[in-house]
């Protein structure tokens, strides 16, 4: 797979990948340089951690979705933190310093390696695309926003070094990740992504026939 920005997909690896790659070239002001030069979304206006946490789980309960139309079992937000003691419950988490605030479980099926790759780095990836859409600098925010995703993406870097990946074939597969979510979110998926966002925002929970009935005919 060719991804479509490729600047893009080379940065946010870099960025997302430094704990397990720490020779590669790590340059977080150029993901700032890019979503500054194809920004069109609105300006100046700053989301809440709520919002971000709902764009956050949002964007694995989509991709997933996209994936296996009905593996999504629940979905949460919380205002405040969850004892972390419920960690083990939840398949993907969003993780402040005082505990989790959002969560997606899922049924069981069988997905490949770069299936996982797309659900683990999805939270991560539309947090960023949400702060860029709002005109957010995002440079100051990358370090904060990689912290609270390290449960999903941590498991998912174990998982490529596990498999004996060299880094070189690491960096490949992150790349074609990085290309492809956005690829997905230009051509439909944020919009599908705000749709599961703005019922979390409202609901807080969602089973996951509500995720069914709010994308009735996706992917």
């Amino acid at each position: 797979m060719t991804p479509v920005f490729p600047a893009y997909s080379r940065i946010f690896f870099s960025t997302i990948v430094s704990d397990v790659v720490p020779r590669l070239q790590r340059d977080i002001r150029d993901i700032e340089r890019y979503f500054l030069s194809v920004n069109n979304g609105d300006h100046n206006y700053a989301p809440s951690k709520r919002e971000q946490t709902a764009i956050h789980e949002a964007a694995h309960t989509v991709v997933a979705t996209m994936i296996h139309r009905g593996i999504v079992q629940e979905v949460f937000i919380s205002d405040t933190a969850v004892d972390v003691n419920e960690i083990d419950m939840y398949d993907e988490l969003n993780i402040t310093v005082h505990g989790i605030t959002g969560g997606v479980r899922f049924h069981k099926m069988q997905t490949t390696v770069f299936e996982n790759g797309l659900i683990a780095y999805s939270g991560f990836f539309a947090e960023c695309e949400n702060l860029f859409r709002c005109g957010v600098v995002l440079e100051p925010h990358l370090p904060q926003l990689r912290s609270q995703a390290a449960h999903d993406i941590d498991r998912f870097q174990e998982l490529l070094v596990s498999e004996g990946l060299s880094e070189g074939e690491i960096y490949s597969v992150v790349f074609d990740i990085g290309g492809s979510l956005k690829h997905d979110f230009d051509n439909g998926v944020w919009q599908v992504v705000r749709t599961i966002a703005d019922a979390l925002l409202e609901r807080g929970h969602l089973t996951g026939d509500d995720v069914l009935e709010l994308l009735p005919g996706f992917p």
